[in-house]
């Protein structure tokens, strides 16, 4: 069966609109050869239209791949879509339908005007402008949070920097992810600038990623937004939690995999990774020779099995090389221990793990890179919480009785819980703001975070 037979018919029309819409929108492929298709169809001998129909029926097929996010070659039907009674409800139903995904898409075609109608005005450079200043540039400030609106104002003709437009400059930090302060510096002044069209590329490729994302959370799952410095668990399907989480900095990224939590350690250690040992404690210990009794840690021997421990005294710190440390370095349990209380243990190359953390306050911060690549969970007892009542073989009140015993537990879970650790660099909130995260790391992936995430277990 064909799109085109003898002629073009009713289903050629509606499916070369189809991808010349999704050529245009720029989501996912952006030539789905419409152009040679409508020159073949323009030719309209017996030859050219088997052409057209070939390169329609791939067409079809690659976009019902691409914005399905699987591949539909072999599930889709094409005789059940020629002959459906109406085709183009059965094209426009191929693009999924959750509201995360229709928000998104509103939001492109949003941003597809806002380009049409010429973009926004760029902030010239100059000084950092704040609330009391008056400058020509605060009007073009005014008109350009105006049209994303960030600005809520009526005037955008003033030259003031006044109490609204503060509250509006807020606005656009939030929602890029950028230092909270109302003043439009450097990083905010660039955020500001980016054109429409990089904003709407940005879109597009969360877009077409969103089915691929989604499928991540039709299950049971933790997914963690890198740029996005958060986390949500889903229980078949089902949103159950979702927190601020710590990630990795800049120099030493978060790597983008998949995994599973296969155990939880209550009341966990802390094996300092040889990196950390040689960048941060070595010259603490050197200044210090009480420093690693000060925050109990201890030297343990990596050449007996089960490694002993060692008299901090019979090493000369000052002589350690730069080969493989004959010892590590572990610190116990207890209110100093950047673990927390909590570990949920994963099994990676790059030794990267979810875990608590004492130092709760830097969850107040809306720029969150501050690890060594693991990922601080905030209110990481009630993910633990969740993750042991419906998966472990242990009592219902395991996890209060052996944080009030502080002792080093593990329990293992009767099923691995996926864990994903992705980048989503725009999305769009429920009250409808527009979300956008910059990735200030590029490329930041399996193999370039190879060299910075250490071999050692333990990162933080």
């Amino acid at each position: 069966m064909r799109i085109v037979d003898s002629r073009p018919s009713h289903h050629t029309d509606i499916l070369l609109e189809t991808l010349a819409q999704a050529e245009a929108s720029g989501v996912c492929s952006r030539d789905y050869g419409v152009a040679e298709i409508r020159i073949q169809l323009a030719q309209g001998s017996a030859d050219n239209l088997a052409t057209a129909d070939a390169l329609l029926m791939e067409g079809l097929l690659r976009y019902a791949n691409e914005i399905e996010g699987q591949n539909t070659r072999e599930r889709i039907s094409l005789a059940a879509a020629l002959e459906a009674t109406d085709f183009r409800r059965f094209i426009a139903e191929l693009a999924p339908t959750d509201p995360e995904y229709l928000r998104l898409r509103n939001a492109l075609e949003f941003y597809h005007v806002v380009t049409a109608s010429g973009g926004w005005v760029s902030i010239p450079s100059g000084p950092a402008l704040k609330q009391g200043m008056v400058l020509a540039q605060i009007a073009d400030l005014r008109r350009r949070l105006a049209i994303t609106s960030d600005f809520r104002g009526g005037d955008l003709k003033s030259m003031r920097f006044d109490g609204e437009l503060d509250a509006a400059v807020r606005r656009f930090q939030a929602r890029h992810g950028l230092g909270i302060d109302g003043i439009v510096g450097k990083e905010t002044r660039a955020a500001l600038n980016v054109p429409v069209q990089e904003r709407a590329a940005t879109l597009a490729a969360n877009l077409c990623r969103y089915p691929l994302i989604a499928a991540k959370q039709h299950g049971t799952a933790i997914v963690v937004n890198i740029l996005g410095a958060g986390l949500k668990f889903f229980r078949d399907g089902k949103l159950m939690f979702s927190s601020a989480v710590i990630v990795g900095r800049n120099d030493w990224p978060t790597p983008i995999i998949s995994d599973e939590v296969s155990a939880i350690e209550l009341n966990p250690y802390w094996n300092i990774p040889p990196r950390i040992v040689r960048n941060e404690m070595l010259p603490r210990i050197v200044q210090d020779p009480r420093y690693l009794e000060a925050h109990n840690i201890r030297l343990l021997s990596e050449r007996t099995d089960p490694p002993g421990e060692l008299d901090p005294a019979g090493i000369d710190w000052k002589s350690v090389g730069t080969g493989p440390l004959p010892f590590r370095l572990r610190q116990d349990p207890g209110p100093e221990n950047p673990m927390g209380l909590v570990k949920f243990r994963l099994n990676n190359p790059y030794h990267v793990f979810l875990h608590d953390t004492p130092t709760k306050h830097l969850f107040d911060r809306s720029k969150r890179s501050l690890s060594h690549g693991c990922v601080r969970v905030q209110d990481a007892l009630q993910l633990a919480a969740l993750l042991l009542e419906a998966g472990a073989q242990a009592p219902a009140d395991i996890l209060q009785k052996a944080l009030n015993d502080g002792a080093p537990l593990t329990i293992r879970l009767r099923e691995p819980v996926p864990v994903h650790l992705i980048n989503i660099s725009a999305w769009v909130d429920e009250d409808g703001t527009v979300q956008f995260r910059s990735d200030a790391a590029p490329g930041a992936n399996e193999n370039s975070c190879t060299a910075t995430v250490n071999s050692a277990s333990g990162i933080i």
